[in-house]
């Protein structure tokens, strides 16, 4: 695949998908690195104009004692998906390995709006 396919891509509409739908994207990772974690939200949080070490500090925690999802947040959170508006954006600390929480199943419907 090169550039011309993704550009391809990115034209193509699907008729059957209307504007407005809702899809959900999960990831579930391990942080083995927080040092390594809370840099990356560091540098991406100075990135924001106007932003200083104390604000940012101040957003995901000192980096001894850093603010785990709030350190996901700000690396997590896309600043901008083409064509998409973010409704709703949650991190929550995840259940142990295999264990599905099936008590709650996502009905696409959302409490954050």
């Amino acid at each position: 695949m090169d550039l011309s396919d993704h550009q391809a891509m990115s034209a193509y509409t699907n008729p059957g998908v209307s504007q407005g739908d809702r899809y959900r994207i999960s990831i579930a990772i391990d942080v083995v690195n927080t040092r390594a974690l809370w840099n990356a939200a560091l540098s991406r949080g100075l990135m924001a104009p106007g932003a200083t070490f104390e604000d940012v500090v101040d957003t995901i925690g000192p980096c001894d004692d850093p603010a785990i999802a709030d350190c996901l947040a700000m690396l997590a959170l896309p600043a901008d998906l083409k064509g998409c508006l973010v409704d709703d954006f949650t991190i929550d600390p995840a259940l142990p390995r295999g264990v599905m929480e099936a008590s709650r199943p996502w009905t696409g419907a959302s409490a954050a709006r």
